[in-house]
């Protein structure tokens, strides 16, 4: 059981890394020599917001 979590951790470390995506004004500067002048903020779902009071999965009034 150990071995398969420590080869399932590898693979997916190893997609990770091999994905060529960028995840960071730092991976940017180590790609190309010029200056990072702008980055787009994480979006925020509308799932993930809740109005203030309102528990998960409660039937709460607010837009969907």
């Amino acid at each position: 059981m150990l071995f398969g979590v420590v080869l399932g951790g590898g693979i997916a470390l190893g997609r990770e890394k091999l994905s060529g995506k960028i995840y960071s004004e730092r991976e940017i500067k180590k790609l190309v020599p010029f200056e990072v002048i702008a980055e787009i903020p994480p979006i925020e779902s509308l799932r993930s917001r809740r109005p203030a009071g309102a528990a998960r999965g409660s039937q709460a009034s607010w837009p969907r």
